[in-house]
């Protein structure tokens, strides 16, 4: 089996050095008798390393490599000893970077600065070449008959290569590179993607590619490591950053488009257009109906029934969210007077826009409209989605203190469905978990979903919160949540939303 590395121990536990190709390869310069020549005379002694715990985060990983150029690292036991090593190469089928790759070209990675030889170099002026210059590769060129100053590559050279020529006692002084270098070679375009590079590799189960312009001559090379940089995360900060103004500007076209269509909300609001209508929460140990969650609906003579998908962000987008939400609770708090009898304490609950928490008074107003209803505040539950949660211009766990001293209750919506799901458990204070579909549909098919809720249904026990799954479809899902110990559900299954006056209250 060929390694990149050999690590060296004294005691068989703790590492004392290390020996990569590059020193082997030294050492075949200098001619140096490997029989005769211990370990410790020749390793690396300064050993860079990791602990198994620390190696929670792959990219500390890769800044360890790109700012060490090394391309080993040893992984430790607590107690010292040898747990694995990560190379550049486990890292990049770790990361499953082929969707970044995509976004990525050669030419923004490869190295043109090639060192070269011609075909009738030696292998031993090669070989002193990578040590002096630290490369792993040397490409033999040919000069061009055309072009005078340009070169056509014909080979390549590894350290790899200088390896087994060593083992096959090949007298570097006489052998010209012509006659040991990798042919043929397989040749890049600086405007191809780097997941096609990333592919070839793979394919061909090497680790550098060598890049030429339109005309056959060399115009760099690309390496694994060069991939592995590729996927910093600086660069694919930058990335992130490209996605959102692309996505602000699809927004900006999308909110055109349905101005265009006329989409008057504050017309079709004076005019009555917009409605409420109400979707049961189930009590899953009881089946009985212990909530409703309000949804806003809005019927237009002009473009019939709109989803709220459309005219939601449209209203978030112009601002109108605003008069829009509070039109909303108000609306439902009147219905919910007239619907339940005083002494049911079956309870409300309504979404509300991040752009809503913005508004200055938006605590204080919320209490003017329960107090010009009647309603009375523990009876609310408002829901906040998760993406409001990463909005760094909201101080969300005031206005959360805030509402919950005057009994309001606070539910997280649509959870499982943003990336840092989990860290709003022990940040933010609140009193429900809306587990999102995307969560409760694999229950009948994924044991894995099956205990993704178990585990967050554990949690809700020991934090103290109440699980409440949404978009529940089947007979199938409900008894698997009922068994896990849920403590509500709603969607399809048990009803669709109701018109206030054909609710069936608890």
């Amino acid at each position: 089996m060929y390694a990149g590395c050999v690590l060296a121990s004294s005691d068989g536990k703790a590492i004392d050095g290390i020996l990569t190709e590059r020193d082997f390869v030294r050492l075949a310069i200098e001619a140096v008798d490997l029989e005769s020549v211990t370990v410790a005379e020749v390793m690396t002694t300064t050993v860079v390393s990791l602990r198994l715990m620390e190696f929670t985060d792959i990219f500390v990983a890769k800044n360890i490599f790109h700012q060490c150029k090394i391309r080993h690292i040893p992984v430790l036991n607590d107690d010292g000893t040898l747990a694995g090593v990560v190379t550049n190469s486990s890292l990049q089928h770790a990361l499953n970077q082929d969707h970044f790759l995509k976004l990525r070209v050669v030419s923004e990675v490869m190295t043109a600065d090639v060192v070269t030889v011609c075909d009738s170099a030696k292998v031993d002026e090669c070989a002193m070449k990578m040590i002096e210059r630290r490369i792993s590769c040397i490409v033999v060129t040919r000069a061009s008959e055309c072009d005078a100053g340009s070169l056509v590559p014909i080979g390549i050279l590894t350290e790899r290569d200088v390896l087994q020529l060593k083992n096959l006692q090949v007298d570097f002084c006489s052998t010209c590179v012509e006659q040991v270098m990798s042919t043929p070679l397989t040749f890049l375009q600086p405007h191809e993607s780097l997941a096609h590079a990333q592919e070839l590799m793979n394919k061909l189960r090497v680790h550098r590619l060598v890049v030429i312009n339109s005309q056959g001559f060399l115009a760099g090379i690309v390496t694994s490591t060069s991939l592995s940089r590729a996927v910093d995360p600086q660069h694919i900060y930058s990335i992130m950053e490209i996605l959102q103004a692309k996505l602000e500007r699809l927004s900006i076209a999308h909110y055109k488009l349905l101005e265009k269509n006329r989409f008057n909300l504050e017309v079709a609001l004076s005019k009555g257009e917009f409605s409420m209508v109400y979707q049961p929460i189930i009590h899953l140990a009881s089946g009985l109906t212990y909530s409703v969650e309000a949804l806003m609906r809005w019927t237009s003579p002009i473009h019939g029934s709109v989803d709220p998908d459309q005219f939601i962000p449209f209203a978030e987008g112009n601002g109108f969210i605003v008069e829009l939400g509070y039109w909303g609770l108000e609306h439902a708090c009147q219905d919910f007077n007239l619907a339940a009898p005083e002494e049911t304490p079956t309870s409300l609950s309504i979404n509300v826009s991040g752009v809503q928490l913005k508004e200055a008074h938006f605590v204080r107003n919320i209490l003017e409209i329960l107090d010009r209803t009647g309603f009375d505040p523990s009876l609310l539950q408002l829901e906040f989605t998760e993406s409001t949660f990463i909005d760094k211009e909201l101080s969300i766990n005031e206005i959360i203190a805030e509402l919950r001293s005057h009994g309001v209750k606070i539910a997280i919506d649509d959870f499982g469905t943003g990336f840092s799901s989990f860290s709003y458990l022990q940040h933010f204070s609140f009193d429900v978990l809306k587990l999102d579909r995307s969560l409760i549909s694999g229950l009948s098919s994924s044991p894995r979903a099956q205990v993704v809720v178990e585990t967050m249904q554990e949690l809700a026990r020991r934090l103290e919160f109440e699980i409440v799954a949404e978009g529940v479809e089947t007979a199938h899902e409900m008894n698997i949540l009922r068994a896990i110990g849920c403590h509500g559900a709603q969607g399809y299954f048990f009803s669709e939303p109701l018109e206030v006056s054909h609710l069936a209250l608890a």
